[in-house]
């Protein structure tokens, strides 16, 4: 992961002109942004891996939740203390599973782009618009991280972790019955029927 990151700081970061004109705005400089796109790199070498910061009104349209996102977010409104969600569903490409944890707006610096059009800064309203990302308030839930995997890789960690666990409990066996046998042995002689 962290040569994922180096990659991502110098395709996005390094390689931006040194000499700015004026104001402008750096989406890698935005949490949800920045991990989206590190995990992005992640990616290439673990497809199977996915990670979302879902939300409800986000600023960058592929943030937007789909149908089951919007849920996972809406529990975590619904129940503020909740931490995180775990489950199992169905997809095209088969079963995954799914872990969650709630974003809040729990730093009034995310205020300063996220109130109002008025307050957000000006490159920023130019490259997303005025019609989304807007009207979040302190300590909301407003999406959740979601990481996904196939479920089938978690069913093939289950499998080699009962198989360890099962040739751990046949060697004990074995040796416990080698060990009675000599005990047997040692104790009673070898048994002859004379």
């Amino acid at each position: 992961m962290v040569e994922s990151i180096r990659q991502q700081i110098i395709d996005n970061v390094r390689q931006a002109s040194r000499e700015l004109p004026g104001p402008e705005f750096f989406p890698q400089s935005i949490p949800f942004y920045a991990s989206t796109e590190n995990f992005n790199y992640f990616r290439g070498q673990y497809p199977d891996y996915t990670y979302k910061e879902a939300a409800l009104n986000p600023t960058n349209p592929r943030d937007r939740t789909v149908d089951w996102e919007a849920d996972v977010v809406n529990i975590f409104r619904n129940d503020p203390a909740r931490t995180e969600v775990t489950g199992h569903r169905d997809t095209p490409d088969g079963a995954s599973l799914y872990f969650c944890a709630p974003i809040r707006v729990d730093d009034s610096s995310c205020l300063l782009c996220h109130s109002t059009p008025e307050t957000a800064p000006v490159e920023m309203v130019k490259i997303y618009g005025t019609a989304n990302g807007f009207g979040w308030k302190l300590n909301d839930v407003i999406g959740a991280q979601i990481v996904s995997v196939p479920a089938k890789l978690g069913d093939a960690s289950v499998d080699r972790a009962l198989k360890t666990i099962l040739l751990w409990l046949g060697g004990i066996l074995g040796f416990v019955l080698v060990a009675t046998n000599i005990i047997v042995l040692l104790i009673f002689g070898p048994s002859s029927s004379r």
